[in-house]
């Protein structure tokens, strides 16, 4: 819920879809919903609160703000998410993308996320050896190898959510590239960091030795290109009936996991 309530302001704040809506903090909720065994407390649910920092500081950024600071203090939070959960450390992708998207990037810009990165594992490294007299890794486990993860453990309802969700994105990838140059900056650039976000979220979930929890990670993105996408949909009834889909789908989830 928190997670959902940054998601809505900050698409509000820096007005991300030309408009108000709570949409992408609601498609949130719906799809992380239908995964309740997984709603534990988790460092990749902190690491995600992080990461949304990161977005709104890469959104923040305009031709006449202080492009450094931004980058360095996005740089910063993501430090502080791999902290919490190591993988986070694919995402820097993000912030390097971010700094070309749309705009002349400046070679300063990426000496910042590094900088950013390295302050906060330096002071975790001079704390640890002050405190332990030595440099101590334990508890802080790197899983970037690439392995086939097994989807057994995920009922037959979840599976049908994710197909569903995989069909819409690709759906929502066409019908937002097709107006995507008639909007205004800010928000293209944001379309373009959220896509990018989508993929490399995708490729680790998929891919690599990462928690299942990851996936609240994913549906930050996936919130959001849903709700952009289904704005812009001419069709009235369209939207209604993706929506109680979805709807239905988790209620089922949540309430009668057997049914499916």
């Amino acid at each position: 819920m928190l997670q959902a309530i940054i998601i809505n302001g900050i698409t509000n704040q820096y007005n991300l879809l030309g408009f108000r809506s709570y949409l992408p903090g609601t498609f949130f909720i719906l799809i992380t919903a239908n995964f309740p065994e997984y709603q534990i407390v988790h460092p990749v649910l902190i690491a995600n609160l992080l990461f949304l920092l990161v977005w709104e500081r890469m959104v923040s950024i305009t031709e006449k703000s202080n492009s450094y600071k931004a980058f360095f203090n996005a740089s910063f939070f993501l430090g502080l998410a791999t902290l919490f959960y190591p993988n986070y450390l694919y995402l820097v992708i993000i912030l390097v993308s971010g700094t070309v998207l749309n705009r002349i990037s400046h070679p300063r810009e990426f000496i910042m996320i590094i900088v950013g990165l390295l302050t906060i594992w330096y002071f975790y490294f001079a704390i640890n050896y002050i405190m332990f007299s030595k440099l101590q890794l334990d508890g802080i486990h790197f899983r970037f190898e690439f392995v086939n993860e097994p989807f057994s453990t995920l009922r037959s309802g979840q599976l049908v959510l994710l197909s569903y969700v995989v069909v819409l994105m690709i759906v929502a990838s066409f019908r937002l590239s097709a107006f995507v140059s008639n909007v205004k900056i800010q928000i293209r650039r944001n379309l373009k960091i959220l896509f990018i976000w989508f993929v490399i979220g995708l490729v680790i979930f998929l891919a690599t030795d990462a928690s299942f929890e990851f996936i609240y990670t994913c549906s930050v993105s996936v919130a959001f290109l849903f709700a952009m996408f289904l704005s812009n949909l001419k069709n009235k009834w369209f939207p209604e009936i993706i929506w109680l889909l979805l709807f239905g789908l988790t209620i089922i989830n949540q309430f009668f996991p057997h049914l499916i």
